[in-house]
């Protein structure tokens, strides 16, 4: 078998030169086909590190409605590489089916989601509800383990298709020590951990106080158990790139996967230019500038998000992106206010060319 091509080995390598891994994290309704490739444009090559999408049913992939979830598995391959896909379910043979189709459809790997807290997703037993369900999550992790390295053994293999996690601290209470086992176990490449319990949701700041500690734990069972240790990503409340490195050096862990704090900031990845639009002084030449270039990129990423996804997606989705895209500047509250109630493309470009006209020039 010729030698796989596998991104795992680049970023083992970018480590080991002490260069910071930061990651983009699966958002649900948030890194779609399109804010991906509004990312991409702004941010690469400077990051990020790995594209996740928006996590997937399995279940899902294993329906009826198939077709229209596979809309969510759109992809550039050449653009968002590394990408892995998130996958959800409780149920065995759905997960392993939706592996397999991940895996023909292109991807760099499979991402289990053990950790969203959404109500909705628990009453299937999946996401942080995983957590309540030890043995079956550990079954769960274990085939699917097994699949991929199946996958991997197979001649005609010519990329290595990796295997990850993302879990919380535990459920109703800081319990990784008896959790993470469950997963560790099964060597997964990546191990990501969002750094609160499902019960605080996202509603308290996140436990960057023990992630030292939490990942210590991982190190030191892996390697007392003689298993492969997981490139180790931590996620909680990490705004940019400079937050990024700290929280690296404070934790010893291997990369940040940043969530939240991309809204609005397509381009955080490449830190020059995010570092150049922090200014929103809009009594300056340059605040003005700023402002102008997050309307401009607001207008982009609404044109083609109602180009490639309103007849799958409810364009209120979009209007997340609008209290993050505008926020921090004069005349930022009463510009969303018109904006959350614009209908489509048309009305939006019409709402920010006008405060552009009365505001900006």
């Amino acid at each position: 078998m010729s030698k796989q091509k596998n991104f795992l080995k680049d970023l083992e390598l970018k480590i080991k030169k002490k260069k910071p891994i930061v990651v983009l994290a699966p958002m649900a309704d948030v890194t779609d086909q399109v804010f991906r490739e509004i990312i991409v444009k702004y941010s690469r090559p400077h990051g990020p590190d790995i594209f996740w999408t928006e996590f997937v049913s399995a279940d899902g992939l294993n329906s009826l409605g198939k077709k229209n979830l596979l809309k969510d598995l759109v992809f550039n391959k050449k653009k968002e590489y590394p990408i892995l896909a998130q996958i959800f379910s409780s149920k065995k043979e759905n997960i392993l089916k939706a592996i397999k189709l991940v895996h023909k459809l292109g991807f760099n790997g499979i991402d289990l989601n053990m950790g969203c807290p959404d109500r909705s997703i628990e009453k299937q037993l999946s996401g942080s509800a995983m957590m309540k369900y030890p043995e079956l999550s550990r079954e769960i992790v274990k085939a699917s383990r097994k699949l991929v390295d199946e996958i991997n053994k197979k001649n005609d293999q010519k990329e290595y298709f990796s295997f990850s996690v993302k879990t919380r601290l535990g459920y109703n209470k800081i319990e990784y020590e008896k959790w993470f086992p469950n997963i560790l176990d099964s060597e997964p490449d990546i191990f990501s951990v969002h750094l609160r319990i499902r019960k605080e949701l996202s509603l308290v700041e996140a436990h960057w106080e023990i992630a030292k500690e939490v990942v210590n734990f991982i190190k030191k069972y892996c390697k007392e158990n003689k298993l492969k240790t997981p490139l180790i990503f931590l996620n909680g409340d990490v705004k940019n790139i400079k937050e990024a490195k700290e929280k690296i050096k404070l934790s010893n862990c291997d990369g940040i996967m940043i969530g939240r704090g991309v809204f609005g900031t397509p381009w955080l990845f490449n830190e020059k230019e995010y570092l150049k639009r922090l200014d929103q002084n809009i009594e300056t030449k340059k605040g003005r500038e700023n402002i102008l270039f997050r309307l401009k990129v607001l207008q982009e990423h609404t044109k083609l998000f109602e180009k490639k996804l309103t007849k799958i997606k409810s364009f209120n989705i979009m209007k997340k992106h609008y209290k993050a895209y505008v926020n921090g500047f004069d005349g930022a509250k009463d510009l969303r206010n018109d904006l959350m109630v614009a209908k489509d493309y048309k009305e939006v470009k019409n709402i920010a060319d006008a405060f552009i006209k009365n505001k900006l020039k």
